[in-house]
């Protein structure tokens, strides 16, 4: 059984998965599992974990969580847009890992944003108390950078030193 969305992947085409990120398709194989013959897209993660993820070629939830990576023009238009994007701060504690929870798995770009402009400026006023950002807010704030900038980074050809001063760059040329 082909799935419709084979078309739009292929092997060899690099994706975003889920909250696991960057990922190189390799292969699409059957695999029988319980007495059921299935197709899979067979992913590796690019940033060198030892791991495989198989895919489901019929399952359209978990297909719903690939997707192409952005393109240049696409991310330099997110970079340009930081300015302008407000941070979503919520106050509960629990609300906000599962609502910050939920942001990183949808994997929107915007929504991504929000999160993290509002947990620097979390973590900022903090500092001035002379308190650390808490263990929770910190896992949230790495892993959505992780997500945005491995991406960027990934399609812009540059490290992270590279990367903060490209944004940096772009941005005030936007603000003069």
């Amino acid at each position: 059984m082909i799935c419709e969305v084979q078309g739009m992947f292929k092997v060899n085409d690099v994706v975003f998965y889920g909250t696991t990120g960057i990922c190189k398709i390799i292969g699409i194989e059957d695999k029988v599992i319980s007495g059921t013959s299935r197709e899979y897209f067979v992913l590796k993660p690019e940033d060198g974990r030892n791991a495989t993820i198989y895919l489901p070629t019929g399952n359209h939830n978990l297909l719903g969580k690939m997707r192409k990576l952005l393109t240049k023009k696409e991310v330099d238009a997110l970079i340009d847009s930081l300015p302008n994007i407000e941070p979503t701060w919520i106050k509960n504690d629990n609300e906000r890992k599962v609502a910050y929870g939920k942001i990183l798995a949808s994997g929107d770009h915007t929504a991504l944003i929000k999160m993290l402009k509002a947990l620097y400026r979390h973590k900022e006023e903090r500092e001035v108390n002379k308190k650390p950002l808490g263990m929770t807010d910190d896992r949230l704030m790495k892993a959505a950078e992780q997500l945005l900038y491995d991406e960027w980074q990934y399609v812009l050809g540059m490290g992270k030193e590279d990367l903060t001063s490209y944004i940096s760059a772009r941005i005030e040329k936007l603000v003069k």
